[in-house]
């Protein structure tokens, strides 16, 4: 039997990781990650089961609904990226910053594409 995907999420995410572990059947588990701020208010994050993700299946749960979180969770997906995970996706059930985006004209930014 293959080791369980690891499943991290955001704050705003943590209860419906939860719920995805506690119906997987053991097939997927909850990442032990911290999402606090330092007295300046720039994110300290920090990973608390790091050692597990090499070679593992990861995944990150994210949410957006708020532009200063973006940054926060920008930082983690990089990071853990690069821990050498066997896999690596994020799911981001809904992207805010798409909604009424349009690349006829020229002069609007795209915002969506570059967050994406």
């Amino acid at each position: 039997m293959p080791r369980p995907i690891l499943l991290y999420a955001v704050p705003e995410m943590t209860n419906l990781a939860k719920r995805i572990c506690a119906n997987s059947s053991g097939r997927i588990e909850l990442g032990v990650m911290s999402w606090k701020r330092f007295p300046d208010g720039k994110p300290d994050l920090f990973i608390e089961d790091a050692n597990r993700l090499m070679g593992r299946d990861v995944v990150l749960l994210m949410s957006m609904p708020h532009p200063e979180m973006e940054s926060d969770q920008l930082h983690a997906h990089y990071w853990l990226s690069l821990c050498s995970p066997r896999s690596y996706r994020v799911m981001l059930p809904y992207f805010p910053t798409a909604t009424m985006e349009q690349g006829q004209d020229r002069r609007k930014v795209l915002t969506a594409k570059t967050l994406a």
